[in-house]
């Protein structure tokens, strides 16, 4: 792409086909409306999209029953509901992506499984930086989520995902939460800092340290505000 575009009254763009590249290197597509999506891709398969800077719409960039796309160094920002939109969409890698001062979440997956959510960034967002509903077996790795309004990593009713070496500091509520969430992987992450409640607050029933609902090694939380985690020995140092 070798314009901005913008501003929008609707989508901003529509992928409208597979199997082709979208490079809008580093040009914008912005909304003063808060509707619709930035960059709509329903439906579709081996898309890539990389380069874009999406901002003013309700969702930054929305993938609803897509599988085997790459969303790679995309900028989400000021968007009313989200930065990045996944919805029955499977198989989809999001790496180097930042989502920042959207009014919602920074990165929303509803019943999406099997993604490769690795090297994001989600900062400064009015509610959760990674919100995950009904998704399973997702693998998140590397990414960042600090300064959100909220929690930095929030599972409802999520099962069989792996998290390693992800952070969740300085943010309002819990670093990660979990709730009606089984099987979870949790490995090398930090959470600290977290103003209010814990650096890792799990509800899921029989939660608990390694063995039990969810699994926990090697996980750091310091300096949050009721402590390290609930229940206790989740990580530590339990502070």
């Amino acid at each position: 792409m070798s314009a901005s575009i913008g501003p929008c009254s609707g989508n901003g763009l529509v992928i409208g086909a597979n199997s082709i590249t979208l490079d809008c290197a580093g040009q914008t597509i912005s909304s003063t409306r808060g509707t619709n999506a930035g960059i709509n891709l329903t439906g579709r398969t081996k898309v890539t999209v990389e380069n874009c800077e999406v901002t003013g719409f309700q969702y930054g960039i929305g993938l609803a029953g897509s599988s085997g796309n790459t969303l790679s160094g995309n900028t989400a920002s000021k968007n009313q509901r989200s930065g990045f939109f996944l919805i029955s969409s499977s198989n989809n890698s999001l790496t180097r992506n930042t989502a920042s001062n959207n009014l919602g979440d920074g990165f929303d997956s509803f019943s999406s499984s099997s993604n490769n959510i690795a090297g994001n960034t989600a900062s400064s967002n009015g509610n959760d930086g990674f919100t995950f509903g009904s998704s399973s077996n997702n693998n998140l790795t590397g990414n960042t989520a600090n300064s959100n309004s909220v929690a930095g990593f929030e599972l409802y009713s999520s099962s069989n995902n792996t998290a390693s070496g992800n952070t969740a500091n300085s943010n309002g509520d819990d670093g990660f939460y979990l709730t009606g969430s089984t099987g979870n992987t949790f490995s090398g992450n930090t959470a600290n800092n977290n103003a209010y409640y814990y650096g890792y607050s799990d509800n899921s029933r029989g939660s608990g340290t390694a063995g039990t609902a969810n699994f926990y090694t090697g996980d750091e939380c310091s300096g949050n505000g009721h402590g390290g985690s609930s229940p206790s020995g989740l990580g530590s140092p339990q502070s």
